[in-house]
């Protein structure tokens, strides 16, 4: 029986840096496809920390419904167990997205995490590259 996934991650090589892409496949996850969503970051994530490179997150989250809070604070607990790393190597994160949902995701967020980079909600991966290109 295979799963499928909440979100597909993607490692792209972007000048001397890499980029993960994370893109959510439908609008919100079972507790199985949150399991491996949170997993599968966290492998790309330490595989991202042995490479020993500087890196960037690209969000595609066009297709991202409501989202459990404790999906919510799992995610931010995940980002802020990396605080340092990511202070140290985090370029830029770029958030692709339509429609307002995704600003009452960030909203939530914010009020548990402070980012520790620059930070672009964009409309299409291009704009999504430029921006993260420009820092």
């Amino acid at each position: 029986m295979s799963v499928v996934k909440f979100t597909e991650f993607t490692q792209i090589i972007n000048k001397e840096t890499r980029i993960l892409l994370l893109d959510v496949q439908h609008a919100s996850p079972t507790p199985l496809q949150w399991a491996f969503t949170i997993n599968e970051l966290k492998e790309n994530i330490e595989n991202l920390n042995q490479l020993n490179i500087k890196f960037s997150f690209i969000f595609n989250v066009k297709k991202i419904g409501l989202i459990a809070t404790e999906y919510i604070m799992e995610f931010v607990k995940l980002f802020t167990s990396y605080g340092e790393l990511l202070e140290n190597r985090l370029i830029a994160t770029s958030v692709i997205y339509e429609g307002n949902i995704i600003n009452t995701l960030f909203e939530l967020i914010k009020l548990f995490y402070k980012t520790k980079k620059p930070i672009e909600f964009v409309k299409d991966m291009n704009s999504a590259v430029k921006f993260i290109d420009s820092i």
